[in-house]
């Protein structure tokens, strides 16, 4: 079970690493737009960051976890169809059951290649699922998950035998605060349920609160 929660707060965090589509600075301006390969190379470096991941009991969210990470996005692929890097994550968990456990992800971030060769949609693969990033303004972007039986390990009273309907809604703001590339990401969790008392419950609450500031000294 421990295992299983320490994958999901992970994997909660996974889109920490894409930043604008810009090559620097906070994007925009009248410069040519930048080719996919360029985009790849500016999101490239070392983010370091802090996180939060809370479940629900109670009527209320309730810290589950806490930890720090280190992210190391490198090794630009271009594609017919996107370019991405390979990121690297180590996580030490500082508080929650997890407290002293270090733990070591890997998935893929990118871009989309359109037709005409400019860049697309942002996407995070992890495991061979592919999640698109959907941006709603400049360098903000949302995107959904389904709920998973790992992340009602942190939710008392529901499982999938009752839930009726769960997602996640991930968003991330992307800023450059006294020039350094930083992104703040927050977690909406809602999920329909049915009690023992057959009703039909609604919970929503925030599950994940975290940031990553990319090192000074790394590209881009």
């Amino acid at each position: 079970m421990l295992r299983n929660l320490v994958v999901l707060a992970l994997v909660s965090a996974a889109v920490a690493c894409g930043g604008s589509d810009a090559t620097g600075g906070g994007g925009g301006g009248s410069a040519p737009e930048p080719t996919p390969q360029e985009v790849m190379e500016a999101k490239a470096g070392t983010y370091r960051g802090s996180w939060v991941l809370s479940g629900y009991q109670d009527g209320a969210a309730t810290v589950a976890f806490e930890w720090t990470d280190v992210a190391v996005a490198d090794g630009v692929v271009v594609e017919d169809a996107r370019a991405y890097l390979s990121v690297t994550d180590t996580s030490t968990f500082t508080a929650g059951i997890a407290k002293g456990m270090v733990f070591e992800q890997t998935w893929l971030e990118g871009v989309l290649i359109e037709d005409d060769g400019a860049v697309g949609s942002q996407f995070i693969e992890m495991d061979g699922a592919v999640t698109l990033l959907e941006e709603v303004g400049e360098n903000h972007f949302v995107y959904e998950q389904p709920v998973t039986s790992q992340d009602l390990l942190s939710i008392p009273g529901v499982t999938v035998d009752n839930m009726v309907e769960g997602h996640h809604e991930v968003d991330k703001v992307v800023s450059f605060p006294d020039g350094v590339e930083t992104h703040d990401i927050h977690r909406t969790t809602s999920i329909v349920y049915v009690d023992a008392q057959g009703s039909e419950v609604t919970i929503s609450f925030e599950s994940l609160v975290g940031q990553h500031r990319k090192d000074d000294s790394s590209g881009g």
